[in-house]
């Protein structure tokens, strides 16, 4: 008997080894210590041998249903002995508030592809007391003496410690609010460097006015990153129009244009930590498709919509990561059928919005209830006009609908659908045009956590290299700086990293390019990002963000697919500055 059949009607006996949550003191993150779980896999009170397992460990907020907290981890292999397991885990820290946590295990055999099984029942996991400090710094009358701890070269990746003296980093600051010199940044670094005498201080500019001005000089330079390419074995065919989602561990592509005329019902998942593709299961997956939508809700990939080739589409399926299986989404009350719509998640619905079919544009949509399987109507009061390869963000709470082309124009205008206290107050609001940017469509668009950034696109006049920021609490725009911004360019990818907007590839007037940026919204500055490692040109690719790193995959460069998985952590060149 196979042991993921013997596992069918297992179930987890397990105790918690250790909960311990601590902080990191940083300027600006914090980041948790995971914890150690150790459990034993029996059946009928019968332990099971000895042997290696993939396993998704899921936190749940109740003991059955409820929402999942954090993002789901994979660990493979696992191996047991007399069916005991240790493994680590990392929700985040914003995953224990003091608040009752259950942990689902499910359960396959390692590089097996057959589904998963969901152990029964979840375990309860109790916080033990933690101490949380302060992911910022907000008094501005930061001296010496506030300032301490001890940055030693291993601290600092490819840091060249012969460079720097014995010390030198003590009682320094070294912050990316400092690199990117805002007005108080500069102030703290100018009264630091009258304090600390012998201090280093590090820049992103190699040309840092402040620093200059204060007498230093540039004592060690630390290379941004370069390019990494992800593993070519079992790596996805190239295609283009495929969809992509970020689980909190991999990355998942679906579908896409695999030749003329040929589209894709496989897809596969790639996981950074471990350099791996692991092919996702065919059995009951959607149907061959390009153009479609595909949206993560914290435990399930969610793909609608598209075209097949013959016929615009409007169903799909659901993907569990728990299961690693495919299963029906209801088509009682769906959308019309569509392709190149808009799709986010709403934090409890999928959102569908506009796109187009064999009648022309849409303006109509819907919202999917996952949980219960369920399709409800948008309002069409005060929606926007009907447009298809509009941008679209999740405000948490709804979603926010900009550009694209209508029926006979390309559309700077736009509007907010706000879901309060679920369904009852569902309704648009218009965004105001004053200061908009121009209309295009092929533009790229990120929300920030309060605020919707648009930039690049193509308009009737060729490719655009410029932007603007929209408040949706103030209803106004502000214009993106365009100094030292990436060359116009239209069909890029795009993510926001929690501080920067990252703007990759795409196609410029003279073709498919490898170049991008990165800017800031807080200095409205924009920085060139690092090239080495041999980017690929491409436009229309799939691109996330992990939480350290950018990951890009598929799209094309003249007409030709590509496949070429590609990571890069975006940080930039740093500058360490220091009085002789």
């Amino acid at each position: 008997m196979k042991p993921c059949e013997f596992l069918k009607k297992c179930f987890m006996r397990a105790w918690l080894g250790g909960l311990l949550l601590s902080g990191l003191a940083s300027l600006t993150q914090l980041s948790a210590s995971p914890f150690t779980y150790q459990g034993r896999l029996s059946e009928g009170g019968v332990i099971i041998d000895s042997g290696q397992y993939e396993m998704t460990f899921i936190l749940w907020d109740a003991a059955s249903e409820g929402k999942a907290v954090g993002s789901p981890v994979i660990i493979a292999p696992v191996a047991t002995d007399n069916g005991i397991f240790n493994v680590t885990l990392d929700f985040g820290l914003d995953s224990f508030n003091g608040a009752a946590r259950w942990l689902q295990i499910s359960v396959r055999n390692f590089q097996s592809t057959e589904e998963r099984q969901v152990l029964s029942p979840r375990q309860p996991v109790n916080s033990a007391p933690q101490a949380i400090i302060a992911r910022s710094v907000v008094d501005g009358s930061i001296t010496a003496s506030k300032v301490g701890g001890i940055l030693n070269s291993s601290s600092i990746p490819n840091l060249d410690a012969s460079k720097l003296t014995t010390g030198v980093l003590k009682d320094s600051l070294l912050s990316s609010a400092i690199a990117r010199s805002s007005d108080v940044d500069r102030t703290i670094a100018t009264q630091l460097t009258q304090l600390l005498s012998g201090a280093t201080f590090a820049s992103a500019d190699p040309a840092d006015s402040t620093m200059l001005a204060s007498g230093m000089k540039t004592v060690a330079t630390i290379n941004a990153p370069a390019w990494v390419n992800g593993t070519t074995t079992g790596q996805l065919s190239a295609r283009s129009g495929q969809s992509a989602v970020w689980t909190g561990q991999e990355m998942i592509v679906w579908g896409g244009t695999i030749g003329t005329s040929t589209y894709s019902s496989s897809g596969s998942a790639y996981r950074p930590d471990v350099d791996t593709w692991v092919t996702v299961s065919t059995v009951s997956a959607p149907t061959q498709r390009t153009d479609h939508s595909a949206v993560w809700t914290g435990t399930e990939m969610i793909i609608w919509g598209g075209f097949s080739g013959n016929e615009y589409l409007n169903y799909g399926k659901k993907f569990s990561l728990a299961k690693g299986k495919w299963s029906a989404v209801s088509t009682q009350a769906e959308p019309t059928a569509r392709d190149t719509h808009v799709a986010v998640w709403a934090g409890n619905r999928m959102v569908i919005w506009g796109g187009e079919n064999f009648t022309g544009v849409l303006n109509n949509g819907g919202l999917y209830d996952p949980t219960t399987d369920t399709w409800s109507s948008i309002p069409s009061a005060n929606a926007p006009a009907a447009r298809s390869q509009a941008s679209a963000v999740s405000t948490g709470n709804g979603l926010i609908v900009w550009g694209g082309v209508g029926e006979r124009k390309f559309l700077n205008s736009g509007a907010q659908l706000v879901i309060e206290n679920g369904l009852p107050g569902l309704e648009w609001r218009t965004i105001s045009d004053v200061n908009a940017p121009s209309e295009r469509i092929g533009h790229t668009a990120v929300w920030t956590g309060s605020k919707m950034i648009i930039w690049g696109g193509l308009d009737s006049s060729g490719t655009l290299g410029d932007g603007a920021i929209y408040d949706p609490v103030a209803n106004s725009w502000a214009p993106v700086n365009n100094s030292n911004a990436p060359t116009a360019r239209n069909s890029h990818a795009a993510v926001w990293t929690g501080s920067e907007m990252v703007v990759v590839g795409g196609e410029t007037a003279s073709g498919a390019t490898s170049t991008g940026g990165a800017y800031d919204p807080s200095t409205d500055k924009w920085r060139v990002l690092s090239n080495p490692g041999f980017p690929v040109a491409r436009s229309g690719s799939s691109a996330v963000w992990t939480g350290s790193e950018v990951m890009v995959f598929g799209g094309s460069k003249n007409g030709t697919s590509q496949a070429s998985l590609q990571r890069l952590t975006p940080q930039p060149t740093w500058y360490f500055y220091r009085k002789p």
